[in-house]
């Protein structure tokens, strides 16, 4: 696989700006791809003890909601903190609760130069464990509110046979009001609903600190 090559800037060059390209966009997502997998294969091997789980656990207490019948959440579904520490990165991003009235996380933390693609986020795991599959065949978009301090934010699917696939992707840019984002699920070459893995919600772009909220998110 192809790895983006890194930035390499003298120190007194400006911030490398968001991504825009379609054919950037993809290559960050396959190697996003891959990182999550990394990460996924780092949690199932270092599992923390059941109290510190649910206490990781607690901020996103009723956040994920699915209409009747359409997907079954397994009670190890979770949302967790992602970044490109996972593979040496310095990114950092920690899970917190919202502020919003309705059941909302907040993602904060600080994206790093050092690799070729940096980021920090959240993702929500449908399965019992880290890229399980999940059969959401019954699913056909996900809509969810997100404000945030006017950075890219990328929102990736992933799904299929094996937890290297190429994911669906959207890109949304955040601003300090709410907003909703809808991402249709349904018939769709690039997501395979009866093995939906992992969604995943990263901040991307210049170094520096980041911020967003999620809420009323929704699988329906």
């Amino acid at each position: 696989m192809n790895h983006p090559s890194p930035n390499r800037r003298p120190s007194s060059s400006p911030p490398v700006p968001p991504v825009t390209s379609r054919a950037t966009l993809l290559s960050v997502a396959v190697l996003l791809a891959t990182l999550c997998v990394a990460a996924a294969l780092a949690a199932a091997v270092a599992a923390p003890a059941p109290a510190a789980t649910a206490a990781a656990r607690a901020p996103d207490a009723n956040l994920a909601v699915v209409r009747p019948g359409a997907i079954a959440l397994d009670p190890g579904a979770r949302w967790s903190a992602t970044s490109d520490g996972v593979v040496g990165g310095k990114s950092t991003a920690r899970l917190e609760p919202g502020k919003s009235a309705t059941p909302s996380l907040a993602a904060k933390g600080e994206i790093v130069a050092g690799l070729g693609q940096t980021w920090g986020g959240l993702m929500f795991d449908p399965g019992s464990l880290p890229m399980s599959a999940a059969d959401a065949s019954a699913v056909r978009e996900m809509r969810f509110r997100v404000r945030g301090d006017g950075r890219s934010l990328m929102v990736l699917a992933f799904s299929g046979a094996g937890t290297g696939d190429k994911p669906a992707i959207q890109m949304v840019q955040s601003t300090a009001q709410s907003q909703q984002v809808s991402m249709p699920l349904a018939g769709r070459a690039d997501i395979d609903l009866k093995r939906l893995r992992t969604i995943a919600v990263s901040a991307i772009g210049a170094p520096g600190p980041f911020e967003f909220e999620i809420e009323s998110f929704e699988l329906r």
